[in-house]
């Protein structure tokens, strides 16, 4: 009996200072999510379905909707990744991060990002709801000049990826986007 005691205060104890470790830090990140997004609520309604944690250095957004002031309509994004590679940016962000030592890795995934394409972001010009032909700088003058408007597209459908890698010793910058619109992939050229 004492030895199986003995294992299983070797198994247990570990388990439930793992779990007790992650339990504080995922509530520390969710805490700063939470004060962050109060932090931006006189310009923009952030609201998310759930949060998790990864002792990895990930925080992880599911079912992320935001509605910037005087808009109506509301952008989706399904996940939202921020990955910091290792738990030391868990806990650098538990504390907020600093503009002065930023981490040497940072990168930011927004999957199912879903932009509606028949109100104000498309007629930024003229104000949410405006059926005005757009300003050729806003996306709704670049979509109108692709011809989307004229395809019934009601939203855009995209992914991105946004990060960078900084090695002090090297003194090197490494910066990586990666950006998909799955509208855009649905298009082919016709056959003359």
């Amino acid at each position: 009996m004492k030895r199986t005691s003995r294992w299983l205060i070797i198994v247990i104890i570990p388990l439930l200072l793992f779990l007790g470790v992650k339990g504080v830090v995922h509530f520390k990140v969710k805490s700063e999510v939470d004060h962050f997004i109060t932090m931006a609520d006189p310009f923009v309604t952030i609201r998310y379905e759930s949060i998790s944690t990864s002792l990895l250095g990930v925080v992880a957004l599911e079912g992320v909707s935001v509605v910037p002031r005087d808009a109506v309509e509301v952008v989706r994004v399904g996940k939202l990744k921020l990955d910091g590679g290792d738990a030391a940016f868990l806990l650098q962000l538990t504390g907020g991060l600093s503009l002065e030592a930023p981490p040497e890795k940072l990168y930011i995934a927004a999957h199912r990002i879903e932009l509606p394409l028949d109100g104000g972001y498309l007629f930024m010009n003229e104000g949410a709801g405006s059926k005005n032909r757009p300003a050729e700088c806003t996306l709704g003058g670049i979509l109108q000049h692709v011809g989307l408007d004229r395809l019934d597209y009601t939203k855009l459908q995209a992914d991105m990826v946004l990060g960078y890698r900084y090695n002090p010793t090297a003194a090197t910058l490494a910066i990586d986007l990666d950006f998909s619109c799955r509208i855009l992939s649905h298009f082919s050229s016709p056959s003359y």
